[in-house]
């Protein structure tokens, strides 16, 4: 009987389990889970469209039925991510209006929980000791700006790949290369971060039994969407780019490489929702600081590095840092380089693989220690999150204040100009489009207006990232200063 495959995550003969670590750990995952709803949940509640979930509510193109969409997706996107827009558009096309917006909203939010599932699941295939499989899927949970793939409709993209491809995962590893075939498709086909990433991770958890024939299927179903990707790269400017310039923009922009991973940790979103919370956020640090210390030996022992081999912790941490490249790659080779939130969310995926493969690899001897920092990051997050929520819900009562506002004052048809336009309608506000207010993009202000007063208006803004001048954009027939739109929304609260 063989053993792991060098490059195999599973773990050796391991000894039993106490079952008091396992009953904590399941009692840890159900305590981030149950936080993480409780803080996103009343953006469900509120329900209100954000930036391009008005156009696809709105338009005919995509209300029209599945004809008319995939004619108006293949001429700009191509073969791109044709999956997972089809789909994204079709239930908000379909659903927009039929039902309250929440119920739409909610659909990437069990998404995200079906994640958590279905990484747990590979964790125990991997035979990742206890309670670490629970410690990876509570990290999952506690990415600082999850709300944008988490919450956003036009995002389901994100988190539907990530769970095709886990379930391609555990399906190679179990040998049914068929089904893990067609699920490796539908991953790549709904999110192309998953594409150079794939083969390398089946490779990774596969065990030796499987490995040949599963990345034989991994690497035709790469190279054929490839080969369909480069043929059919639709006409947008992000995705019809010459292979020389594709090149060239790994090197250009090299403070994206410091940008990209400090938003998608919360380097930069955490201390700013502590300064929004403060001073209660002091209390919450320390109050997730405390409970590390306190409950981290209880969670798990101390382990012994002895029987250990070389290089146990090593491997992993090679895997996950090739795999980050690989998923970033697509991000790396498009300018200019996004670096929202969302799109570091494969990344954070396997953060979080790491940390239960990796974590349970390693000899520790301050648990309190590490225990206090991981309770002193998860209120961190957990901040962020919260954060992020209520700067979607102020910009949310903000657009419908304001689009109510001024439909009242025109006629169909009519044109309007917005003064001194912000990035956003309140501040601080974290990075990313999930905090960006509607009036940030014409074709967005014009449909929230539709959506909120259902009159259909021609609008131009002036302010932080365009012309400043409003008297360039005049004459028009209702012309208004964004503070003022502002100062009109908090009076009537």
């Amino acid at each position: 009987m063989t053993g792991p495959a060098p490059g195999s995550l599973a773990s050796t003969a391991r000894p039993p389990e106490p079952t008091t670590y396992a009953k904590c750990g399941v009692t840890l995952l159900f305590i981030v889970a149950s936080l993480f709803l409780l803080v996103v949940l009343p953006v469900v509640v509120r329900g209100a469209p954000l930036r391009d979930d008005f156009d696809v509510c709105l338009s005919p193109r995509w209300t029209s039925g599945a004809e008319r969409m995939l004619a108006e997706l293949w001429p700009e996107w191509g073969a791109v991510r044709l999956l997972g827009r089809f789909i994204e558009q079709s239930i908000i096309g379909d659903l927009c209006g039929a039902v309250p917006f929440g119920a739409i909203i909610a659909i990437p939010l069990l998404t995200t929980f079906a994640v958590a599932f279905v990484l747990r699941g590979l964790l125990y295939d991997l035979e990742i000791p206890k309670p670490w499989p629970e410690i990876g899927t509570a990290l999952w949970f506690l990415q600082p700006l999850g709300t944008e793939a988490s919450l956003w409709p036009v995002a389901l993209h994100i988190p539907l790949g990530l769970l095709l491809a886990l379930v391609a995962l555990r399906l190679y590893r179990h040998g049914r290369v068929a089904p893990a075939a067609v699920s490796s498709l539908a991953a790549c086909w709904n999110l192309e971060q998953v594409l150079f990433a794939l083969p390398l991770a089946v490779w990774v958890v596969t065990p030796e039994r499987h490995r040949r024939r599963a990345i034989v299927v991994s690497s035709v179903v790469f190279l054929v969407l490839l080969t369909i990707f480069m043929r059919w790269p639709g006409g947008s400017t992000r995705t019809a780019v010459p292979l020389t310039d594709r090149i060239l923009a790994i090197v250009t922009d090299p403070l994206w490489y410091v940008q990209y991973p400090a938003i998608g940790t919360g380097a930069v979103s955490i201390p700013l929702a502590v300064r929004w919370a403060f001073p209660w956020s002091v209390l919450a640090l320390a109050v997730g600081s405390l409970l590390g210390v306190r409950y981290a030996p209880v969670l798990f022992p101390g382990q012994s590095s002895g029987g250990r081999q070389s290089g146990a912790f090593l491997r992993p941490a090679l895997a996950f840092a090739s795999l980050a490249v690989l998923v970033s790659l697509p991000m790396m080779l498009t300018l200019p380089h996004e670096h929202g939130p969302r799109v570091f969310t494969p990344v954070w995926l396997l953060l979080a693989s790491f940390t239960a493969v990796g974590g349970s690899r390693i000899a520790w001897r301050r648990v309190r220690l590490a225990g206090g920092l991981a309770g002193l990051f998860a209120a961190g997050a957990l901040l962020s999150l919260a954060f992020s929520v209520w700067v979607r819900l102020e910009t949310a009562d903000f657009t419908e204040s304001a689009s109510r506002w001024i439909g009242a004052r025109v006629r169909e048809g009519d044109r309007v100009v917005i003064c001194d336009v912000p990035r956003t309608a309140v501040s601080p506000a974290p990075n990313g489009p999930f905090a960006l207010h509607d009036f940030h993009e014409i074709w967005s202000a014009e449909g929230a207006i539709q959506y909120y007063s259902g009159r259909r208006v021609h609008v131009d803004r002036a302010g932080v990232y365009w012309d400043p001048n409003c008297a360039n954009l005049l004459p028009a027939d209702l012309v208004v200063n964004f503070e003022d739109l502002r100062r009109r929304w908090l009076s009537e609260r």
